[in-house]
């Protein structure tokens, strides 16, 4: 398509509770949204500031997203837009979500998708209790952060485990263990509810990563060490049995995830598609995803809206329970 013209605008979405991982504490949804003019018809495209994990903030967002588009605009046909948009800034990842989301927007059927929901890190049974609320209100998949250096995080786990045993249980570390807390936590967990550990250790410590996925009784999932095709590749060289998590925001876009869907649908891998705090674009295009590529995700954590204030009013997605649909 010809592009006339571009936009760009912002907006926060303030949560219900704080978002407490062992990275960074979010208290509202900061995006940042892209207008494409094309003729009479206008695309969208969405993406959040995550500097915790993707290096990004607004200010070199807002910076790329102008020289990717720039250079995007010289071009009409969407196959050339979208070489140049991923081989100009390669470690962009959030600018370059948001123009590849736009120029591929609605390509893809949506229905409906059944999403886990965050219980932010806190103190054990802080974390029970914020547990029993959302399954006393029919959320039934739990995905527990974890990761303060205080000696209770399998306290954390156990206890939710354990007084919750009908709920599909998703342990998130965000990088913070160790290779030896990672076994003997797990060593620890005799829980069949519990359905993975997610990115024990840091990035960098990719053969800790690998041991721990080899050795542990438990699925382990790659997310930080998981963020563009090459990255999933070499971890399935390694170990074909570790899982992967998709997200927008890391991989540079839809036609990037889908890149890694069809790989990991090739090599029989199973993933989970996430996302950082979002907005209503951008995760109602991780939906669309969700539900092309059911037979290769298997885990879906899309809860930003679920997370929003009550007083926000949803525009574009419909919540029933932890059922969102477009």
């Amino acid at each position: 398509m010809k592009i006339t013209a571009y936009k760009l605008s912002s907006y926060k979405i303030a949560l219900e509770k704080p978002f407490i991982t062992a990275l960074r504490t979010v208290r509202y949804a900061y995006i940042i949204r892209l207008s494409i003019y094309s003729g009479n018809k206008t695309y969208f495209g969405e993406t959040t500031p995550t500097k915790a994990i993707t290096l990004e903030d607004k200010i070199s967002i807002y910076k790329d997203i102008n020289i990717l588009m720039k250079k995007v605009m010289r071009y009409k046909t969407l196959s050339k837009q979208l070489d140049i948009l991923h081989n100009t800034l390669k470690n962009s990842t959030s600018a370059t979500s948001a123009i590849d989301m736009a120029l591929i927007q609605s390509k893809y059927i949506s229905t409906k998708i059944k999403t886990a929901v965050t219980i932010s890190l806190n103190e054990p049974y802080q974390m029970l209790e914020d547990a029993h609320e959302y399954y006393e209100k029919a959320y039934d998949i739990l995905k527990i952060k974890v990761g303060k250096d205080d000696g209770k995080d399998g306290e954390r786990i156990s206890l939710i485990a354990e007084n919750l045993p009908d709920c599909t249980i998703l342990v998130d570390a965000n990088q913070a263990w160790s290779k030896e807390q990672s076994l003997k936590i797990i060593e620890n967990l005799d829980y069949k509810n519990i359905k993975l550990i997610e990115q024990p250790v840091k990035k960098e410590f990719y053969k800790d990563l690998l041991y721990i996925s080899k050795v542990s009784k438990i699925p382990i999932l790659a997310d930080e060490s998981a963020f563009n095709l090459d990255e999933v590749k070499s971890l399935i060289k390694d170990n074909p049995h570790m899982l992967i998590n998709i997200k927008l925001m890391k991989c540079g876009g839809v036609s990037k995830a889908i890149e890694i869907l069809e790989f990991c649908r090739s090599q029989n891998v199973k993933c989970m598609f996430g996302s950082m705090i979002e907005g209503e674009v951008s995760i109602s295009e991780a939906i669309k995803l969700c539900a092309n590529y059911a037979d290769v995700i298997e885990y879906i954590d899309l809860d930003s809206p679920l997370l929003y204030s009550k007083n926000y009013k949803l525009q574009i997605i419909k919540i029933d329970k932890n059922i969102i649909s477009l």
